[in-house]
């Protein structure tokens, strides 16, 4: 790796392209992260959800995540599946939205002598995932995260977490955040979830404002 650097630091001497591709390179870095250190995460915090999902597993299903866990769904227990893979990551000082593509979705009954109208929805086959954007679209009182969708497109706004909304301090600060480290591409490789990092990709001007935002906020002490 050293020994490539160096090899386009020289040539980027001579090479105006080659010196654009080092400085680019130079700009971003790629972090894998552990999809089973991912699971045990997500289940630790799950813990603490009373009516939390639990198992949750998230392995490799190229070309996105598969993630399964146990569900309670109006008192019946089911095992839920899916792959999502990333396909738009938006996460700078002005925009956190995230488009995810969903397919293969399924749901099974852990006990098939189960009696509930969820466990005859599911036994009758009639309950349609394949465009899953477009079922959340239309859902009625969908969590204000849930930004709507499409087809097999599901867009996230993380802006509109509650986590967010109900500490107005938090907002400025991760945005402050984001000027200076944005993410934009998350994508599975092998064992790990691969998360591009970019420094200062939105330029600097962008950072005083957010930062000026952050200490004009009222963060608690």
């Amino acid at each position: 790796m050293l020994t490539n650097l160096l090899r386009d630091l020289i040539e980027g001497a001579t090479d105006v392209g080659a010196g654009r591709r080092w400085l680019k390179n130079l700009s971003s870095t790629r972090i894998p992260v552990s999809l089973d250190w991912l699971s045990m995460l997500a289940n630790a915090l799950a813990s603490r959800m009373a009516n939390g999902p639990r198992a949750i597993v998230l392995t490799n299903g190229s070309p996105g995540l598969r993630m399964s866990a146990t569900v309670d769904l109006f008192g019946t227990r089911l095992r839920s599946s899916a792959i999502l893979r990333f396909d738009s990551v938006v996460l700078t000082s002005r925009t956190m939205r995230i488009g995810l593509a969903l397919r293969d979705i399924s749901l099974r009954l852990l006990d098939e002598t189960t009696e509930s109208p969820v466990a005859t929805l599911i036994r009758s086959g009639v309950l349609d995932f394949s465009h899953p954007g477009a079922l959340i679209s239309r859902m009625p009182f969908r969590p204000p995260v849930l930004d709507g969708g499409e087809n097999d497109l599901v867009w996230i706004d993380l802006a509109k977490a509650q986590v967010l909304t109900r500490r107005p301090y938090l907002a400025p600060l991760l945005s402050a955040l984001l000027s200076i480290l944005t993410i934009d591409e998350i994508d599975v490789v092998s064992q790990d979830l691969r998360i591009n990092l970019r420094y200062f990709g939105e330029g600097l001007r962008p950072v005083s404002s957010a930062l000026k935002r952050a200490f004009e906020g009222r963060v608690p002490i």
